[in-house]
């Protein structure tokens, strides 16, 4: 349950019954996504202040990254198997799933990469880097060269300026 105050014209203030772990705002700028540490994952409407349905993770949730170009959302958990799960914001579905890379006792962080985001990445508890296809989940390479736990990773994004 999700309470707001609003302080001034624009502010708001939420209160979350559980711990908050995560967050992130879709690429329309009009949700506002939490993960508590109850295992919810929630989707806060920003326009009408309102929370919107949960995603439904039955799983513990370590971290999110929302894309910039769609409205789909990367969700690493952690259980016997780390996965990281592609969920469709507006479908409220699972579309895609990315497994290989370790993940226990820190949080490892993921993202999207590449051109138009067709790849997703990971750091990794074995001191690696994972890169997978977006669209179809394949691994396309392993990157070695770490001397311990990989927790974040980012792929630099480039804006051509023309002179």
């Amino acid at each position: 349950h999700t309470q707001h105050t609003q302080h001034a014209q624009d502010e708001q203030k939420y209160t979350f019954t559980s711990r908050v772990q995560d967050l992130a705002v879709s690429s329309d700028g009009c949700r506002l996504i939490v993960v508590a540490s109850d295992k919810s994952i929630k989707i806060i409407d920003l326009r009408t202040k309102r929370e919107l349905n949960c995603l439904p993770e039955s799983d513990p949730v370590t971290s999110i990254c929302a894309s910039r170009v769609s409205n789909q959302l990367l969700v690493s958990v952690s259980h016997q198997a780390p996965v990281i799960r592609l969920w469709d914001l507006n479908e409220r579905r699972i579309v895609q799933r990315y497994k290989g890379h370790h993940q226990s006792r820190f949080v490892v962080r993921c993202a999207f990469g590449g051109p138009a985001e067709s790849f997703v990445i990971s750091g990794s508890e074995d001191s690696q880097i994972y890169i997978w296809n977006r669209l179809f989940g394949s691994l396309l390479g392993v990157l070695q060269g770490h001397a311990g736990t990989v927790n974040a990773v980012a792929w630099p994004t480039y804006t051509h300026t023309h002179t």
